[in-house]
């Protein structure tokens, strides 16, 4: 990267991206086609890996 970052100010995405539950450990996979992430969702026992 020979340009630094630049970053915008923080908005709610809405119900769409932004649950009640713990989402985090987002991961993108080696040809970036994938994004793994962990979540405690209400149907699950919780830290369960999900793909999108």
């Amino acid at each position: 990267m020979t340009n630094p970052a630049t970053f915008q100010s923080v908005s709610n995405l809405g119900n769409t991206l932004n649950s009640p539950n713990f989402e985090g450990g987002p991961s993108i996979s080696a040809d970036g086609l994938q994004l793994y992430f962990i979540s405690d969702r209400d149907i699950t026992y919780g830290g369960d890996i999900w793909m999108a």
